[in-house]
């Protein structure tokens, strides 16, 4: 996930407040993320589906791509 959401991200010209400020989370998470698979796969659908809509990135494609591990829903 951290490769792949920072890549996300630098293409789209975002920095980690950026993109937290416009999914309404904070940046820490971001930067929790882009550092430790671990987090990601413990992150609530509701957040990692508002990441993939500030980046326009199907939610599906998203996941799949981030992660084989079931989310835990909020």
């Amino acid at each position: 996930m951290k490769q792949t959401l920072r890549k996300w991200r630098r293409d789209r010209n975002l920095s980690q407040e950026s993109l937290a400020k416009q999914a309404g989370i904070s940046p820490r998470t971001i930067a929790t993320w882009e550092k430790d698979n671990n987090h990601f796969r413990k992150a609530s659908v509701g957040r990692v589906e508002a990441v993939s809509k500030v980046l326009n990135i199907n939610l599906d494609d998203f996941i799949l791509d981030s992660t084989s591990k079931i989310l835990k829903y909020e």
